[in-house]
């Protein structure tokens, strides 16, 4: 039973990770072979494979979405078809030797990424509970998008409430809407959950490719050979920062004298996150592609001096802001900071540069332009979406205050703390990258050269990013979403700057102290990894329980044995419902109390919110219950133990016999009993 339930998940994402392949390779090959960018036509297999694959996520989002908003899905398939088609007649012509390059320890490091990966985000059902990761609430997000958009189209509908008519979704889902693709191309035997975990596996391995060719194409070598830099790439993303310590010492504190609420589920959670690339990629995989679109745009634009490399630039950021605005403003406030860079320089080079920027700006907005239209339209949020702050430390917001009590009511106070004690923030959050950024910059000053404009522009995006998440936070979902995501700029810089560290490392070139400080940090950090890495799989966010075993089984046949049109309701007294989302793929009248008010809903989604509640709670009429169906188009009916009306007779859920039901779970289909 258990190996075959894990098959059923492998399988379908096997097979969409296959068809990313479709979306991710032959859009950017064709381009390459068209335009020979960025030298092209001199590179390897290898080399085309990594900058096709980047060329396409940039460019292809934008254009899904335009082409879909105005002339539907169809016209889409249209476009991908002939594509496809035109690949396939230049494979047919194909006269020379296949050159893959020198791919080496890559497809073994591919293949435990992969191996690692499907670990973390299956489910592991076995015969009296089922384990889901601590991703579980973010994935729910995520596939619900992306099965909204393949039933619903663009733009689509939200997934979380229907209040008796469609609302639609307020979310940057332009990932999503590639993940969408897949979904589609796959038919039943992909499935949307599928479509989300493939895309971030691609996600990762874009990542590390993507730091690759950077390090190639601005000089940060250290005289490595391709295949020791690409695997310098794979070790750092590997790497996180010194949260591992004051996490343990977070819960060993709670355990032992029971002061705090310990370190958290996740790594991340003891303190204002700066996210490890794992855990990015994983829980996060949209606010990485956007940092990977906002790169390979900065790169075409550095590199690309024709106005075809702008178009490229501008759809590129274009993408990456209907996939993460956090990481795009991120990205914009340093190229604003290289731009009065450059303007107070006032060299022609920089001022050259400068007119392909704004360029690059004017096309990203036109194409960005009805999306953001799309957004404003959908929203139903009264408050400002940033405010100012200085960046939140445990050490000042809770350890400081309970020790010296005055400052609770000193909030002043508190921000000047924080700024005191920013570097310890930074240190413990970035820990290796930190330190290997200042040996860089110490070996970069000794060269006594000038800043390159590849340096300059990397430079201002640190820059641009550390000030934005230290000094403002985002507040629309009660997170600072801004100040964990956007920083992902900066961190793309510190890791490129530790790859040539890293090489001089482990190389034994680094002697002395700074040696044995950076082997103790790169240590922790790995260590940290692989502690989250096992926190994923068998910390499972409160849902290893039998019922939760039933529950999936039943949105398991809803989704094999009803139309993807039905409208499910379910009691939405919990914060979310993981199995209608990631299993059962079908619109719901309210998702519960996380997601239920969220991504544009409004007062109506409250009501049906409401609505539901009291339905559950067995606190309707016979009558008021046919209501509650006609009302909300109820076409399939979710009922579990814990629910009220699963213990009331009179209820319409016990008139008549149930379209399928297990020990934890009774589904109902409209036309039975008294429900016609």
């Amino acid at each position: 039973m258990f190996a075959l339930n894990l098959l059923s998940q492998l399988s379908p994402l096997l097979g969409a990770t296959l068809c990313f392949c479709l979306f991710l390779f032959i859009p950017g090959w064709l381009l390459g072979e068209w335009s020979g960018w960025l030298g092209w036509r001199n590179m390897d297999g290898r080399q085309r494979a990594t900058l096709a694959m980047l060329l396409s996520l940039g460019i292809s989002p934008v254009l899904v979405y335009s082409l879909s908003r105005w002339a539907g899905f169809p016209a889409v398939w249209a476009l991908f078809g002939l594509l496809w088609a035109i690949a396939f007649w230049r494979l047919l012509q194909w006269k020379g030797p296949l050159d893959l390059g020198s791919w080496g320890w890559d497809l073994a490091i591919l293949a435990s990424w992969a191996i690692v990966y499907s670990f973390s985000v299956v489910d592991l059902v076995f015969d009296r509970e089922v384990w889901v990761n601590i991703n579980a609430m973010d994935a729910v997000a995520h596939v619900s998008f992306v099965d909204a958009i393949t039933r619903t189209g663009i733009p689509p509908d939200n997934p979380f409430s229907y209040p008796g008519q469609s609302v639609p979704l307020f979310y940057y889902y332009f990932w999503y809407l590639m993940c969408s693709l897949v979904d589609q191309l796959g038919m039943q035997w992909i499935t949307a959950r599928a479509a989300v975990q493939a895309g971030s596996l691609w996600i990762g391995i874009l990542l590390a490719l993507l730091a690759g060719l950077y390090a190639e194409r601005i000089g940060l070598q250290f005289h490595m050979s391709m295949p020791r830099r690409r695997a310098m790439v794979w070790i750092l993303v590997a790497v996180t920062g010194f949260d591992l310590l004051p996490w343990s010492f977070a819960h060993a504190l709670h355990a032992a004298l029971g002061m705090g609420s310990g370190g958290g589920v996740s790594l991340e959670h003891w303190n204002e996150q700066a996210t490890a690339w794992l855990g990015a990629v994983i829980m996060s995989p949209h606010h990485v592609a956007a940092l990977i679109m906002c790169m390979t745009g900065i790169l075409v634009w550095i590199e690309t001096p024709r106005w075809h490399g702008i178009w490229i630039a501008g759809l590129a950021i274009a993408s990456a802001a209907g996939t993460s605005l956090y990481v795009t403003l991120s990205t914009v406030i340093g190229l604003m900071i290289f731009s009065g860079w450059q303007l107070v320089r006032g060299k022609r080079e920089g001022r050259l540069m400068l007119w392909r920027l704004a360029g690059v700006a004017i096309v990203a907005a036109l194409f960005y332009a009805p999306f953001a239209v799309e957004l404003l339209r959908n929203s139903t949020q009264m408050a400002k979406p940033l405010t100012p702050t200085v960046r939140p430390f445990l050490i000042t917001d809770y350890w400081l205050p309970s020790i010296l009590k005055p400052l609770k009511q000193m909030p002043v106070a508190r921000y000047v703390l924080r700024l005191v004690f920013l570097p310890l923030n930074y240190l413990l959050e970035f820990g290796y990258f930190l330190m290997a950024a200042v040996l860089f910059w110490k070996w970069r000053r000794a060269q006594g050269r000038v800043l390159e404009s590849s340096e300059q522009v990397l430079l201002s995006l640190l820059a641009g990013s550390a000030l934005l998440c230290t000094f403002i936070a985002s507040t629309l979902s009660g997170n600072n979403d801004l100040g964990w995501r956007g920083f992902l700029v900066a961190q793309f810089v510190l890791l490129l700057w530790a790859l040539p560290i890293t090489y001089s490392l482990l190389s034994r070139q680094i002697t002395g102290w700074w040696r044995k400080g950076l082997l103790a940090a790169l240590s922790i950090g790995m260590l940290g990894t692989a502690t989250e890495i096992i926190n994923f799989r068998v910390r499972t966010d409160g849902s290893a329980s039998m019922r939760s075993r039933y529950a999936r089984e039943a949105y398991q046949w809803i989704f094999e044995n009803t139309s993807n049109t039905g409208i499910v309701a379910f009691n939405p007294i919990e914060p979310i419902d993981f199995f209608s989302a990631l299993i059962g793929n079908r619109q719901v009248v309210s998702a519960g109390r996380a997601y239920g008010s969220y991504f544009g809903i409004g007062k109506q989604g409250e009501i049906a919110l409401m609505d539901s509640l009291r339905f559950f709670a067995a606190k309707m009429g016979a009558t008021e219950q046919l209501n509650y169906f006609s009302k909300y188009q109820v076409s399939i009916l979710v009922v579990l133990p814990g629910d009220a009306i699963w213990r009331d007779s009179a209820s319409l859920t016990w008139l008549g016999s149930p379209s399928y039901e297990n020990p934890g779970a009774r589904v109902f289909v409209k036309g039975y009993g008294a429900w016609k």
